[in-house]
């Protein structure tokens, strides 16, 4: 099956052959060897729409269908299966990101969930809960659930993928947030890649030429990826703030503050800008350092390519070298009529030339530590501190009290804008937040 009609794109051949069908169909034919081609024609043309009307389908739903990268890598597993698997073959339902999980969880109360969707660690206990999630382990070969603990990421034998015994999903991509930087800029400036906090802080100084050019962007507007990059910064001082819970009231994570707080007064970030438009901005030359994930790199090539020459990467500058991390599983449907079927399309993701290809096209860290090779990451040195990072990457959620992450997320929020634009106390914001924090678990 060609994925590429499911995006609704014709080739030029199937155009001239509708329009020859329809002309012989308006005449008749000229002679017997005529009619007789023709009959083959419709006979074999019958054939195949009863092989395809024959054909099972096996859903699979993420928003990443349509996404550079992704897709492809989802659709090139799709082509293998369908010729592993004959009479079969996956049908991609694409729902945007924005409305995925509401439309998930509206399928799990209507019994109608596709056979496999992606999910993230995050709504495993909720889905486990919902009896949605089918246990892999009954479908996985010995090997590969040895696998699972011994060349996947640590996240793959861990609470929540691995609940009460029982492995409800596959780790498709889980990488983390790293240093980004501009070569030309820092070598113009005579300045050395950063390894500490306070010399990061000092080339960010020397790279600041504002409004022209800024030595570093992160968030600083009333808005989700603002506590990202807060709680980015305060792993990185004190590695026990995120787990079960968050605690962000200790010494790391005010030195944290203090240090976003100390840039922001500075004048050395772009004040009031959104991601999308800094990332723009790093592209284009005007920042010379970025902490975010391998994405970027895609980001990067579609606005200015040629700049890619100068772009490095290293660990984050930060006490700590953890980070936060980024994950995409594969969840197999427990009502799913065809689970054995739809289990040999995760188990072919799983494979490690799927997971090298999955790196191959999305520039994305997979599951599997030992489907990226050397000659790869030789190819892109950017990669490599990734590469190193995962393993280090922690989810910055409080995993025990998903329901009210939102509530959570939106205390940090405040208390990050105190601090920059009402110069509050930052022991005193945080010694507060913690205690509403507190709070609403307790009420929990």
């Amino acid at each position: 099956m060609n994925y590429t009609k499911k995006w609704g794109i014709l080739s030029l051949p199937l155009v001239l052959s509708a329009l020859l069908c329809s002309a012989c169909s308006s005449s008749a034919p000229a002679d017997k060897n005529q009619a007789e081609e023709i009959g083959a024609e419709t006979l074999q043309e019958s054939q195949e729409e009863k092989a395809a009307a024959e054909t099972q389908k096996i859903t699979f739903a993420t928003w990443q269908w349509g996404e550079a990268g992704y897709s492809d890598f989802y659709a090139e597993v799709a082509e293998q299966f369908a010729k592993e698997n004959p009479g079969y073959e996956i049908e991609p339902i694409q729902i945007p990101n924005g409305d995925y999980w509401d439309k998930m969880f509206a399928s799990v109360s209507s019994g109608t969930v596709p056979d496999i969707f992606m999910g993230k660690v995050v709504r495993i206990g909720n889905l486990v809960g919902l009896g949605a999630l089918e246990p892999l382990d009954n479908y996985a070969s010995p090997e590969l659930l040895e696998d699972f603990k011994t060349v996947y990421q640590p996240i793959q034998s861990s609470n929540p993928i691995v609940t009460d015994g029982k492995t409800y999903a596959l780790t498709t991509m889980y990488t983390s947030h790293q240093l980004f930087y501009n070569k030309q800029l820092l070598d113009e400036a005579g300045i050395e890649v950063p390894t500490t906090i306070d010399e990061f802080i000092e080339a960010v100084k020397q790279l600041t030429k504002a409004p022209e050019q800024y030595g570093y962007a992160c968030m600083t507007t009333n808005e989700s990826a603002f506590y990202d990059d807060l709680l980015i910064w305060s792993i990185g001082f004190d590695d026990n703030v995120v787990g079960g819970s968050i605690n962000i009231n200790s010494p790391g994570v005010q030195e944290a503050f203090k240090k976003y707080k100390e840039i922001f007064d500075a004048g050395l970030v772009p004040k009031g800008v959104d991601k999308a438009t800094y990332r723009t901005m790093f592209a284009n030359g005007q920042i010379a350092f970025l902490i975010d994930g391998p994405w970027l790199v895609k980001t990067i090539e579609s606005i200015n390519p040629d700049i890619m020459e100068h772009i490095g990467t290293a660990r984050v500058p930060f006490p700590y070298k953890n980070s936060s991390a980024s994950d995409n599983l594969l969840y197999l449907s427990s009502s799913s009529k065809n689970k054995e079927i739809a289990w040999k399309y995760i188990e072919l993701c799983a494979s490690k030339d799927m997971q090298s290809r999955f790196a191959e096209l999305t520039d994305c860290i997979p599951g599997r530590k030992d489907a990226v090779s050397s000659s790869f990451t030789a190819e892109r040195p950017w990669y490599q501190a990734f590469v190193d990072g995962a393993p280090d990457a922690e989810l910055i959620v409080a995993m025990d009290y998903l329901e009210i992450e939102g509530q959570i997320r939106k205390l940090i929020i405040d208390a990050g804008q105190a601090v920059l634009y009402e110069n509050k106390d930052i022991p005193t914001v945080l010694q507060e937040t913690q205690g509403k924090i507190d709070k609403l678990i307790e009420e929990y």
